[in-house]
């Protein structure tokens, strides 16, 4: 009988150890994955900011589209380009007109969009590398016939503003067109003389140097 109460207190003391045991260590368990729960909330809202900032990144800048008038000011200063080479270029530039011809004053042209040829190149590869003699002399006939062409500023009269330091020296204001035809001609007048007036003095501090 005796044999019988011992196996049964012992048995009753192993039960006991392992409940025991298994209340320790399942209560820390608990704050510990609360603290985890709470640690990946604060993770999350700290995420929040920065992929918000990574979606204005990513939002395009807003594109400046190319008018005809932009067109008709660069090509006013430079005649030899054609349409498509300052369309790219300021298309390049998003519509900033005084890149452009910096660019143009920098390299003396502008380069063509891809795909496409100088239309004196093309030319060239449809003919053969071998110009003809009766071509070579029209184009001597026509070399020594042709007049020089006036310089632009001849060309709008603005030689009488050449000594004007103030236009020469101002610095280029952005326009707002008038939503009146006749303004915006005015208003398109007066910055093509600005733009021409501004080239050739940094051309002649170019030369200077």
């Amino acid at each position: 009988m005796s044999d019988s109460n011992t196996i049964t207190f012992f048995f009753t003391v192993v039960v006991a150890f392992v409940v025991i045991r298994w209340f320790i260590n399942s209560e820390p368990a608990n704050p510990d994955a609360g603290d985890a729960g709470a640690g990946g909330a604060d993770a999350g809202n700290a995420q929040q900011p920065q992929q918000q900032n990574r979606r204005r990144n990513l939002q395009p800048v807003a594109f400046r589209e190319v008018t005809p008038g932009m067109i008709e000011i660069v090509q006013s200063m430079a005649p030899n380009l054609t349409v498509e080479q300052i369309r790219y270029s300021l298309e390049s530039n998003n519509g900033n007109i005084e890149a452009t011809v910096d660019q143009f004053l920098a390299e003396g042209t502008l380069p063509f969009p891809p795909g496409e040829q100088h239309p004196a190149a093309a030319g060239n590869l449809q003919r053969g590398a071998t110009p003809r003699l009766a071509d070579t002399n029209e184009a001597s006939i026509h070399n020594v016939d042709q007049p020089k062409a006036p310089s632009l500023i001849e060309k709008y009269n603005l030689e009488n503003k050449v000594d004007d330091n103030t236009s020469e020296t101002e610095e280029p204001v952005k326009m707002k067109w008038s939503q009146k035809k006749e303004e915006r001609e005015n208003q398109l007048k007066q910055h093509r003389e600005k733009m021409i007036l501004r080239a050739r003095r940094k051309f002649v501090e170019k030369e200077t140097k």
